[in-house]
């Protein structure tokens, strides 16, 4: 069993165990600097890359079938982080249509709600397990 992945960027070499990848056309996307390391300082020549929807615009990348084990797909959501999400898009090969997951990145927006949702769960975990432990009243 196997999942179909566009990629684009660094992940375009593939990894272990993988097989061959295609070339492969996002079309209706550009591949710009993620607005998130550009935040944090880094300029757009050397900033990490994320795709984002632009009208007759198109982003060249290789299409994968990865093997479909819970060790890839934690590999893969591990290597991309918190600042990107999977999507469902179509991509071209061989001139055929494709349906593929995508990584495409957070606006700074989304990301910030992400983290505040993430601390606020934990932040209640602690509070739990410091009542049952008769750390707080």
């Amino acid at each position: 069993m196997t999942f179909t992945l566009f990629t684009y960027g660094t992940l375009m070499r593939g990894s272990y165990g993988w097989p061959k990848g295609k070339a492969a056309v996002l079309e209706g996307y550009e591949r710009i600097p993620n607005p998130l390391w550009l935040r944090s300082g880094h300029t757009s020549r050397r900033a990490i890359k994320t795709v984002v929807p632009k009208d007759g615009s198109s982003v060249e990348g290789v299409l994968f079938d990865v093997p479909n084990s819970a060790y890839e797909r934690r590999y893969i959501n591990g290597y991309e982080g918190d600042a990107y999400k999977r999507i469902k898009v179509t991509v071209k090969v061989d001139g055929q249509s494709v349906r593929a997951w995508v990584y495409v990145g957070l606006s700074p927006e989304d990301y910030d709600a992400k983290m505040a949702k993430q601390q606020a769960k934990w932040e209640a975990e602690q509070t739990k397990w410091r009542k049952k432990h008769g750390l707080i009243p």
